[in-house]
């Protein structure tokens, strides 16, 4: 039996952790596009208007792109590069012109060492080894057949104060969460 969503309650949760924006369900280049637009004008306007919304817009992209390619659970849609890649991804304020970015999808548990490892390293490297890799990588980018020829989390990884992530059974597979802080 399917459970019901408690939807006030839901919203409820989200004002009190402060969330600016949730986004759950399929993600594809389209829909990426499409919260992308509304994402620059909630932050470069209003109430919400902050120096770091640069930094705040590359890791929403750049964590919504990784649900893209490398969520194990996928939907084919005919017109995309990549299909859709199932996830969550959230914007939560966390205090005076400080944020968090939060990100949730399935890995397979297969492909799980790998991409353990490889957050690892990140996590391993100084800021000088980050940006190193990064312009390494980004020179590498032209040979490279993998998909975004994995700047994705160099960038994330750039653009933030803190980043942890963990991986929780879920299933025969894992959950990566990933909490980006600006």
């Amino acid at each position: 039996m399917m459970a019901e969503l408690d939807v006030k309650g839901t919203m409820h949760g989200f004002q009190d952790a402060n969330v600016l924006i949730s986004y759950s369900g399929y993600i594809s280049d389209q829909t990426l596009e499409g919260i992308s637009q509304g994402i620059k004008a909630i932050f470069e306007s209003g109430p919400t208007k902050t120096r770091k919304s640069r930094k705040v817009f590359s890791v929403f992209v750049e964590s919504a792109q990784n649900i893209i390619f490398y969520s194990g659970r996928r939907m084919a849609i005919e017109g995309t590069r990549d299909g859709a890649g199932y996830g969550a991804i959230f914007i939560q304020t966390t205090g005076e012109d400080a944020f968090s970015v939060l990100s949730s999808t399935i890995v397979l548990a297969d492909k799980k060492d790998d991409f353990e490892g490889r957050l690892n390293s990140l996590m391993a490297m100084s800021d000088e080894d980050i940006d190193a890799a990064y312009e390494e990588q980004l020179m590498n980018q032209i040979t490279g057949s993998e998909k975004g020829a994995g700047l994705g989390l160099f960038e994330i990884r750039r653009q933030v104060k803190t980043l942890s992530f963990e991986f929780e059974p879920d299933g025969e597979d894992f959950m990566l969460v990933m909490r980006a802080d600006i």
